[in-house]
């Protein structure tokens, strides 16, 4: 069983050390030159398979509001959340899910309404190697087949979990069998998706399961190739967005998540492979 990250003292070390972290570079990004005024930063933990979006639309944020001085911090959401339980200050948390928000506002952390702003599908992704060997799903099922995919806790993991149910449900082979036999092949659980498309792209395991803005990445496309889900069975991840608990901030914090709503925002999280209707 894995230890508990409320009761891991390296755990509650690593999000201290993080906390100081972002406090320092806060505090270095408040900093200014004689005669510059002052740049109000603002604060963002997103979750990991966000990292290409957010920079971009942290960067047309920042032009638009020149004193603004936007700093991020991606990682799981489950990270994140676990980060800002521990006192980190933030002024929008993006998550994978609504879980990990629901969690902080029943603990008191947070208590603002959160926005839907972005949804993302499903993609499982198989490493070129394999081409003429995996095609379907049913094939996950074959002798030295190495899969990875995010652990439960993590948003991306659950939806994964889902996805293999509604799979399996309709393949000729018995579902509890077909998910047994792929269980087997699960090598790895990860903490981000990011460590899945890695892996996977790597070749350190023949198939991970990704959202399907990561498998539309130039260099994931490079290096692996999907098997088709069906439609009716593939799995919706959806992304909510709240303001934090850090104080006076609150005119920025509120023109961010307008912005994210903006036709501008929902363009650049197109690009990249997210729905935002």
């Amino acid at each position: 069983m894995m230890p508990s990250i409320f009761t891991s003292n390296k755990s509650f070390i690593s999000y201290t050390v993080i906390t100081i972290c972002i406090t320092l570079v806060m505090c270095l990004g408040c900093s200014s030159n004689k005669g510059e005024a002052a740049k109000n930063p603002l604060i963002i933990f997103a979750a990991s398979s966000l990292k290409d979006t957010y920079t971009d639309i942290a960067f047309s944020f920042e032009s638009m509001h020149p004193k603004s001085d936007i700093i991020t911090n991606f990682s799981g959401s489950q990270k994140l959340m676990m980060q800002i339980s521990h006192g980190a200050q933030v002024d929008i948390y993006a998550s994978a899910d609504l879980n990990q928000i629901s969690q902080l506002q029943r603990s008191g952390i947070i208590d603002s309404d959160p926005i839907l702003f972005a949804s993302n599908k499903l993609s499982i992704i198989v490493n070129n190697r394999n081409i003429g060997k995996i095609e379907r799903f049913n094939d996950l099922a074959g002798d030295n087949i190495k899969i990875v995919v995010a652990h439960s806790t993590v948003p991306i993991g659950r939806y994964t979990e889902r996805l293999f149910t509604n799979l399996a449900s309709q393949s000729i082979t018995p579902k509890d069998d077909l998910r047994k036999l792929i269980y087997r092949n699960i090598v790895s659980y990860e903490d981000s998706v990011k460590s899945v498309v890695m892996k996977t792209v790597l070749g350190e395991a023949d198939v991970g399961v990704v959202y399907s803005s990561d498998a539309q990445l130039e260099h994931v496309m490079d290096n692996t190739y999907t098997i088709d889900i069906p439609k009716d069975l593939n799995v919706t991840g959806t992304y909510y967005a709240v303001k934090g608990q850090r104080e006076g901030n609150s005119d920025l914090q509120n023109k961010f998540l307008t912005f994210l709503q903006s036709d501008i925002a929902k363009s650049i999280l197109q690009e990249y492979g997210f729905d935002t209707e």
